[in-house]
């Protein structure tokens, strides 16, 4: 019975030391990702407020004023919950990095990482969705400046099957099972966020190439 705790102690010293090496590695960069975040989010509250106030002001007669409000809304929500998300894993990770720091000055055994690793999986689940509507409302509005000055040609077109794709492509990212990824060191990249990224850079890099054609 003895020697069943001492393994038991020596096992989890040793799992709550991998731990610690683990989430402490992260912290600087952790910390560095929160304030910038919070910096972020703060500028983005004057934006938001200040683009709202300028459609209002112009007036509300016709539906283009009306649907930018209403993207500018929906961008500030997904942003906000992807602000909020950001913290929460930071916390999280803060919370078990203590939780294993303890475990290390005292006799108590640290627990399995199952709940954290169910917990972060949730966590970027949202960070994910939220990227995903920003994204999409981003190239969306990108877009409707092309669809305005191209309106009589086929190429405005374009657009709408790429934003399609990328969305497609960043919903097929997250799902269940999705483990086609590309592995470098400690990364792991999912090779359906890197086309999803593709179609989206592509269709940023169309749309500037046409609105600066016109505008020449």
């Amino acid at each position: 019975m003895l020697q069943n705790r001492t393994d038991l102690s020596a096992n989890s010293d040793g799992y709550a030391l991998h731990i610690a090496t683990f989430y402490s590695s992260r912290l600087n960069k952790k910390l560095l990702e929160a304030a910038l975040s919070a910096f972020l989010f703060g500028v983005l509250n004057l934006l938001t407020g200040a683009a709202i106030y300028c459609l209002i002001r112009r007036g509300m007669h016709n539906l283009a004023p009306k649907l930018l409000i209403g993207c500018a809304l929906l961008l500030y929500l997904s942003t906000s919950m992807y602000w909020a998300s950001i913290m929460q894993s930071i916390a999280g990770d803060n919370a078990f990095l203590d939780l294993a720091t303890k475990t290390l000055v005292s006799d108590s055994v640290l627990p399995s990482s199952m709940s954290r690793t169910v917990a972060l999986q949730k966590n970027n689940l949202v960070i994910n969705i939220a990227l995903i509507i920003n994204n999409i409302i981003g190239d969306a509005i990108v877009w409707w400046r092309v669809w305005i000055i191209w309106r009589q040609s086929p190429v405005r077109y374009v657009g709408p099957i790429l934003i399609s794709a990328t969305l497609a492509l960043a919903i097929a990212a997250n799902l269940p099972g999705s483990t086609t990824t590309l592995r470098g060191g400690y990364y792991v990249v999912n090779v359906w966020d890197l086309l999803a990224a593709a179609s989206s850079f592509a269709m940023n890099a169309i749309a500037v190439s046409l609105i600066g054609y016109r505008t020449w």
